[in-house]
């Protein structure tokens, strides 16, 4: 699984949204992941991080990132997103969203991009529990 995925996974499931957002609960979490992708086909991994932030703004996620935009919505416990990159290395565009119980969370995400003319898109689902205290 590339470094990438890895942190929006845990970004994802890290936190709340200062006006909206999801609330979990930090401490030590087990996160199952399944990365859909044209260079490794289809891989599951599960990992164990201590996850010890309590608030995240998906937007955080593009910090550094010319050109992108993202829109987010909140309707109960389930957090929507999507998102659009424009820059002079490609094009790219996302949507996902992600419930959250407190102590368990699960979600999904799609993307898709293109640069130097090539074309590639990446599922990922997961679903991820707190286990314990850091």
């Amino acid at each position: 699984m590339t470094r990438f995925s890895v942190f929006i996974v845990f970004s994802l499931l890290s936190g709340m949204v200062a006006a909206q957002g999801l609330t979990i609960e930090p401490g030590l979490w087990e996160t199952t992941i399944t990365q859909t992708n044209p260079f490794l086909g289809t891989k599951t991994e599960t990992k164990q991080d201590c996850v010890q932030e309590n608030e995240f703004n998906p937007t955080q996620m593009l910090q550094g990132m010319e050109g992108c935009t993202m829109d987010q919505d909140l309707s109960g416990n389930t957090l929507t997103f999507s998102m659009q990159c424009n820059s002079e290395q490609g094009a790219g565009s996302g949507s996902g969203k992600m419930t959250s119980n407190g102590n368990s969370g699960s979600g999904e995400m799609h993307m898709e991009w293109s640069t130097s003319g090539q074309s590639m898109s990446m599922d990922m689902q997961w679903d991820g529990k707190r286990i314990g205290d850091c």
